[in-house]
């Protein structure tokens, strides 16, 4: 009972700073605000950073508009019912991640190496490593002119590292050169990470560096349902297009300033691209990308079908997990999967998560 009221006591909290940081937006007092938003986040588990993205602070905000939408924590119920949490290293943990795909035969980008900090790790050469000086060798010598280096249970993006090489050193998106041993000592001592993953550098098809301009790495959100049957269904979708300088196609929310669209499922069509401002309240639907001015609304993702086929055959294989969230790249080669996270984020942004939850109910309703 306690700890139940501390944490009621601290989203109260919560949802009365967000409420200060709605109120110039709204032009309405914050105690008014706070006054009317704060029964609604505690009825339906909101947090005050959702409440705020969503809009729920607006005045003008009705019950009816309360059922797009679902909050991360009763979603994440809904998913423990379906997935055993006691799996989800199987698709936290990137390094078991991608050598379960690999045996498996799901396309994943290459895996080179996985770096356990200063113990000892693995190489595609099949040996192991340990220490600064084996792996700076490994970096010098058995890597291509590009790779990517991610921390192996990071998420959002976060700690994501670019590198190509530039005469005998390695360069980043910013510009910042690195010698290999220099490298793998940020590696192997970092503080934060228990380690990391060095894999293939995809790249984008090119009709999507048509529409936004940017090399790096975009991606769509592919979610499947596994039914009582065994059979994988495709129930939502949205492809994550890169706007601005960013180096990720992380949306977070929105705040990034990427952009998110949903995806019609029957033929890969884009429709409702939205974003963010780390400033205001809400989400703004934009048709054009703000890097090349052309239109988002509309554009039909290539490989669609492809990509389809690939997460409903590769959902199957990570049974008793029944339901995913995947990132597939859309590569020139096909559609390769990034990551699956077993607890994917309610696409609120799009407004249409009851529908979600709807099918859910319809696929699984032993649910009940």
């Amino acid at each position: 009972m306690r700890r139940r009221l501390l944490h009621r006591a601290r989203q109260i909290i919560d949802v009365a700073r967000y409420a200060r940081r709605a109120s110039p937006a709204y032009r309405v007092s914050a105690i008014t605000l706070f006054a009317r938003t704060v029964p609604i986040c505690l009825k339906h588990q909101f947090s005050g950073a959702e409440a705020y993205r969503l809009g729920l602070f607006d005045p003008t905000t009705q019950a009816a508009d309360l059922s797009h939408y679902c909050s991360r924590k009763r979603l994440t119920k809904i998913q423990r019912s379906l997935n055993p949490p006691s799996l989800a290293p199987l698709l936290r943990n990137k390094a078991i991640f991608y050598r379960f795909c690999l045996a498996h035969g799901i396309p994943v980008p290459a895996l080179y190496a996985v770096v356990f900090g200063p113990t000892r790790g693995w190489t595609y050469r099949d040996r192991a490593a340990a220490g600064i000086e084996q792996w700076a060798t490994f970096l010098e010598r058995d890597l291509p002119a590009e790779f990517v280096i991610k921390p192996v249970e990071a998420a959002f993006g976060h700690g994501v590292m670019l590198f190509r090489r530039q005469d005998d050193r390695f360069i980043d998106p910013a510009g910042t050169l690195f010698r290999a041993a220099a490298l793998c000592e940020s590696l192997c001592t970092n503080g934060r990470h228990d380690g990391f993953l060095i894999q293939e550098r995809l790249h984008n098809h090119p009709q999507l560096l048509e529409l936004t301009g940017v090399e790096y790495l975009q991606t769509v959100r592919m979610t499947t349902l596994v039914d009582a049957d065994h059979r994988a269904h495709v129930i939502h979708a949205a492809c994550k297009l890169i706007a601005g300088s960013n180096v990720t196609d992380n949306f977070h929310g929105g705040i990034t300033g990427n952009i998110q669209a949903c995806v019609d499922l029957r033929d890969g069509r884009l429709f409702r691209p939205v974003t963010a401002s780390p400033d205001t309240p809400g989400y703004n639907t934009l048709r054009k990308h703000p890097n090349t001015g052309l239109d988002i609304e509309g554009f039909h993702l290539p490989l669609w079908d492809q990509a389809c086929t690939l997460v409903r055959k590769a959902a199957v294989q990570f049974l008793p997990v029944r339901t995913i969230g995947w990132d597939v790249a859309m590569t020139p080669s096909g559609p390769i999967i990034v990551e699956g996270n077993i607890w994917w984020n309610p696409p609120n942004q799009h407004r249409n998560l009851h529908t979600i939850l709807q099918t859910i109910r319809d696929l699984c309703p032993f649910l009940a």
